[in-house]
């Protein structure tokens, strides 16, 4: 069995200095490089500057001064403003050094710079470098798998999103070189005949609602998502059925402005959600209603409730045979990203079961 060491894990790190942050007000929606900061997102934002690109060792480990959040960061990076510190160490192996870090747990203090206290707290490491090295290559191909099942429901994504542009934007949806085209009087111009230019607000059922769920009464686990607002698409878990809703919802952030599908029984978070659900679901199927919301052009109106002006928002509503065909054709990925969700779920649960006892020695690799 390997011997273990403890040790300080200011005694680990090694300086990385020299290094430029982007400011909070230069983060832009999109471009060429992620920015990594403490948030609870994988990323904040994009920079196009390749000067500011992270030039130290890698992979690298961003601690959260103020979140208390780890990330691990493999790919080209900027980082962030305010609140980030690489942890980064030469005495062990880089990666052991991550799944170490995360098996430690304490209490987050409002207005508190955590990095001085986590340099304080001690680990556990094995003195042969292979069996860290071993470790390691256990933990991370859980993260790995985790990692190739998001790429394919970004895929997945992408391609329900490439069909709603082909059918309702450029309307080349099957038998289209047989459609009459009419004028609809609204900004959509031109439309198939039988289609319909609708207030998104009219398609809109009263879904009665459950108890929100408040950020204090989140679980790192449980039986069931706890899906809000929040860029992550899973903000946490609950084991409480009470809060449960069944049916196929979309999430909508009335701050955020950000849209989710829910075909899984879900819990609802915290203030600043809404849920939509059609009232028409031959005509506007729940998942057409999804991709429409989210392509109706919704605005940001800064520190405001976007509710009230997504509902005043004009939506194309199909015939019957599209819509049912677009559902049935979109439904089955869903189907698919919803396996995946569920694999990345149970992945992520023996993995965390497993760091704990790999990284003290409680449990020896064969």
């Amino acid at each position: 069995m390997a011997n273990f060491r403890k040790v300080k894990i200011k005694d680990l790190l090694e300086r990385v200095v020299g290094q430029e942050k982007v400011p909070k007000g230069n983060y832009l929606a999109s471009g060429k490089y992620k920015i990594i900061d403490q948030g609870d997102s994988e990323s904040s934002g994009f920079c196009n500057n390749a000067e500011l690109l992270y030039k130290g060792p890698m992979p690298a480990i961003i601690f959260g001064d103020h979140t208390c959040r780890l990330k691990f960061i493999k790919m080209p990076f900027c980082l962030g403003a305010d609140g980030t510190q690489i942890m980064y160490t030469k005495k062990i192996n880089q990666t052991y050094f991550y799944y170490a870090l995360k098996s430690l747990s304490f209490k987050i203090s409002a207005y508190q710079r955590h990095y001085k206290l986590i340099k304080e707290k001690s680990i556990l490491y094995p003195e042969d470098k292979e069996t860290q090295t071993r470790i390691a290559s256990v933990l991370s191909a859980y993260d790995d798998l985790i990692e190739n099942n998001e790429k394919r429901i970004k895929a997945l994504e992408e391609m329900a999103q490439l069909l709603y542009t082909e059918w309702f934007v450029k309307f080349k949806f099957p038998g289209y070189e047989k459609a009459k085209m009419i004028d609809s009087g609204t900004e959509y111009g031109m439309i198939p005949e039988g289609w319909e230019v609708v207030n998104i607000g009219n398609l809109l059922e009263t879904v009665k609602r459950k108890a929100k769920l408040q950020a204090n009464e989140y679980q790192i686990a449980g039986l069931y998502p706890i899906v809000d607002q929040g860029k992550d698409f899973i903000a946490g878990y609950t084991d409480d059925e009470a809060v449960i809703y069944s049916e196929s919802l979309i999430v909508f952030g009335d701050h955020s402005r950000c849209f989710k599908y829910c075909n899984f029984p879900f819990a609802c978070g915290a203030d600043g959600t809404q849920l939509l659900k059609t009232n028409n679901t031959e005509r506007m199927p729940q998942i057409l209603l999804y991709y429409s919301v989210i392509n109706a052009g919704l605005q940001n109106y800064n520190y405001a409730r976007h509710f009230k002006f997504l509902k005043a928002l004009n939506i194309l509503k199909p015939d019957k045979e599209t819509a049912k065909t677009f559902d049935k054709l979109v439904s089955q990925s869903y189907e698919q990203i919803n396996k995946l969700r569920n694999q990345n779920q149970n992945l992520s649960k023996t993995r965390d079961l497993l760091i704990p006892q790999l990284v003290t020695g409680k449990r020896e690799l064969k």
